[in-house]
């Protein structure tokens, strides 16, 4: 049987973006983005493109169910950068097959910016999943059986709480700090208080083949 004695739950690389780059992505969703509803139930992605096609979409009490709002980020130097980090991290702790960072309903690559009210909280739940979302969704769901690498990049940490809970370990957010870990680790977030009221991040996955 073969181990990975390398294996870690997470991988954290602090000061990955500076405090400029974390107020740029800050400023970008603040101006751009939409606020989202239940984040279980359709592509994140969908909320953008509809709202392309009809900006009273905003409107619809539908989008606010849920405190959070998205905006895309597709700047190609961050995304190298962002790729690169994953492949230093998955070459030293897991060597699972990684062929590019997420792509949307676009085919592009996708980085999301999001911004969360005090209310936010996100229960344990994985990203890792072995069967496709209702045929009647017609954009493709960011879950799924290709999802091999989680990353989080902390925008700001100027709030009480917000810790992000990984298995059995607990991440407190640093601007500029990123985390890495695999789709199929449970985590969660807690919610948060104090400060601007709002907790800022990037989100992003590595994909491949499905694990065999």
């Amino acid at each position: 049987m073969i181990m990975n004695e390398k294996f870690r739950w997470f991988v954290i690389e602090d000061n990955f973006l500076d405090k400029e780059e974390c107020g740029s992505l800050i400023k970008q969703i603040d101006e751009n983005g939409i606020r989202t509803h239940d984040d279980t139930s359709d592509d994140d992605s969908d909320f953008i493109h509809r709202r392309e096609v009809d900006p009273t979409i905003e409107n619809d009490p539908y989008y606010h169910k849920k405190n959070q709002w998205i905006d895309h980020f597709r700047e190609k130097s961050l995304i190298n950068r962002v790729w690169n980090l994953f492949q230093v991290v998955n070459n030293k702790h897991y060597n699972f097959q990684l062929e590019k960072i997420y792509h949307d309903s676009t085919n592009k690559d996708t980085i999301y910016i999001k911004k969360y009210g005090p209310e936010f909280t996100l229960k344990f739940h994985t990203d890792f999943c072995f069967s496709s979302y209702p045929p009647k969704q017609s954009l493709q769901h960011p879950c799924g059986s290709n999802l091999k690498l989680i990353m989080i990049v902390y925008l700001n940490d100027d709030f009480e709480g917000g810790e992000t809970h990984i298995m059995h370990y607990k991440v407190k957010p640093k601007t500029g700090r990123a985390v890495i870990c695999p789709s199929f680790a449970s985590h969660g977030v807690d919610k948060h208080w104090g400060g601007n009221d709002n907790r800022y991040a990037l989100n992003t996955w590595a994909i491949g083949n499905t694990f065999v």
